[in-house]
């Protein structure tokens, strides 16, 4: 379990960060906002409280296989073969018709 510090989200706060961001703290939305935060806040506090010693951390919320490969070079395409299909081509590259004049 964590020793976390106890956060008290209020209007004295909101008003302070509405301010970090340029916002309007007189917005009415932001009685609500102060509200939401407080609920989130408890929920993060009772979450704390939970022990999660034995709990192994994840790399994914999902067992998905192969998530990790190794790093391997592997050849790449045949440039000739991949130039052949093209409408035009110089010196190796292709040639696309100018968009920005």
């Amino acid at each position: 379990m964590s020793q976390s510090k106890s956060i008290k989200f209020n209007q004295q706060l909101a008003n302070y960060i509405a301010g970090l961001a340029r916002l309007d703290p007189a917005h009415p939305g932001m009685e609500r906002i102060v509200t939401d935060m407080q609920r989130i806040l408890a929920m993060v506090e009772v979450m704390d409280e939970i022990d999660t010693s034995a709990v192994e951390p994840l790399r994914h919320p999902l067992e998905l296989p192969g998530l990790m490969r190794d790093d391997i070079p592997a050849s790449s395409t045949d440039r000739d073969a991949l130039l052949a299909n093209a409408p035009a081509t110089s010196d190796g590259l292709f040639l696309v018709p100018q968009v920005i004049e």
